[in-house]
């Protein structure tokens, strides 16, 4: 991802994926929403951890739950975040399933739900519902990450809790 003036915004898109694994061990893998509404999140199945500078080697980790694998920790102790991520969203009653790309910050697959009709048009709005849906609650997501990210708190308190929960991750291993 480049910037009109031609800085590089890669770091925010894996800050933001690696972000979403601290966040969700520390507080039951949930983020409030308004209303009092929550939204639930799995990192399930796929686990790519890169360095930030491009050089060197990513780690592609795949099976149940790889985030709780050692090879995980490892490449979060050398430094390297989450560049791809296969994420289960749950919210109400629906869910839905996110491959998700830090470097150009889109998704590559979005499992949508099964229409129940066999009518064209009422298929077509059904799933441009969920879409709708499923993209609404990974704005709200990252909404809510930029306001963290761009809070004073950040440096102050975040970057240390993250640094913190490497350290304690280590110790449960």
């Amino acid at each position: 991802m480049v910037s009109a003036t031609g800085d590089s915004k890669d770091f925010l898109g894996q800050e933001f994926l690696t972000w979403l694994w601290y966040y969700g061990e520390k507080n039951q893998w949930t983020i409030p929403l308004p209303n009092n509404e929550e939204v639930s999140y799995g990192l399930e199945d796929l686990l790519v951890m890169s360095p930030e500078e491009k050089e060197g080697c990513s780690q592609r980790l795949k099976g149940t739950y790889p985030v709780g694998c050692p090879e995980a920790h490892a490449a979060l102790e050398e430094g390297k975040k989450v560049s791809v991520t296969r994420m289960i969203l749950s919210y109400k009653e629906r869910e839905w399933v996110v491959t998700w790309k830090a470097d150009s910050f889109t998704f590559s697959s979005l499992q949508l739900l099964q229409p129940t009709t066999n009518h064209v048009q009422d298929r077509f709005l059904e799933l441009s519902m969920d879409l709708e849906q499923a993209l609404s609650l990974l704005d709200r997501i990252y909404f809510y990450f930029l306001e963290m990210r761009l809070s004073p708190l950040w440096q102050q308190q975040e970057v240390h809790a993250i640094q913190d929960w490497i350290q304690k991750r280590r110790e449960k291993l």
